[in-house]
């Protein structure tokens, strides 16, 4: 359903029409342009909105986390740009619906890991299904993905319920290796958006208590 409704009420008209890189998301998205096309990451877009002047030139005030996970995406349609004849800008239309697909994609793979999340911890197939249904209907989430897709929110929302299911997983297991992809997740989470880092005070209630908590990492 949100496919077709990208397709119908966003990709089908104009670059200059379907904005998705737009707003702080240009800043985060950015750092692609600048690495990729410009070739010269030391020196940012003058338009951009989060632009401090430094005595060494002006700098970008965003992280590139999103523009990390971003990568894949703008590589192809990069690609495709070139051989279809498109402005190799980085914000033509290829570019756009490739940022629109890069947030649905996060937004699918948030909502599965939650799903196994709500799995380990054994809740009934009917909550979670609701729980999921209504969290990307009823929620910012809808918004963050098909209407502002180059914003941190979806990355942040999937990043973080990775996150929490991988150490869900290290206090049910004790696996070492679980910690190692927390651990991973977690740097990618404050590349995204560095306040989120205080998701790690949600982690005790994984261990019962904060005896246990501390237990389990002081013998890790």
């Amino acid at each position: 359903m949100s496919i077709l409704f990208l397709y119908y009420f966003k990709w089908s008209g104009t670059a200059d029409n379907f904005r998705a890189i737009d707003g702080d998301g240009k800043d985060y998205y950015s750092f692609l342009v600048s690495t990729f096309i410009n070739h010269n990451i030391s020196k940012p877009d003058s338009t951009l909105s989060m632009i401090v002047e430094t005595p060494t030139g002006p700098v970008n005030m965003h992280t590139f986390g999103v523009a990390l996970l971003l990568l894949p995406f703008f590589l192809v349609s990069l690609m495709f740009a070139k051989l279809c004849g498109h402005p190799v800008d980085g914000l033509s239309l290829p570019f756009q619906i490739s940022v629109s697909i890069g947030a649905l994609f996060y937004c699918m793979l948030g909502l599965f890991f939650l799903r196994k999340l709500l799995l380990k911890n054994n809740f009934e197939g009917k909550i979670i299904a609701s729980v999921i249904f209504f969290l990307f209907t009823g929620t910012n989430l809808l918004f963050y993905t098909l209407g502002v897709p180059s914003m941190s929110h979806v990355y942040s929302f999937c990043l973080i319920t990775c996150f929490l299911y991988a150490s869900n997983l290290f206090f049910l297991s004790g696996e070492k290796r679980c910690l190692f992809v927390a651990s991973l997740i977690l740097s990618l989470i404050i590349l995204v958006r560095p306040v989120n880092v205080i998701v790690v005070l949600f982690l005790p209630f994984f261990s019962g208590s904060f005896k246990g908590f501390f237990e389990k990492i002081k013998n890790t």
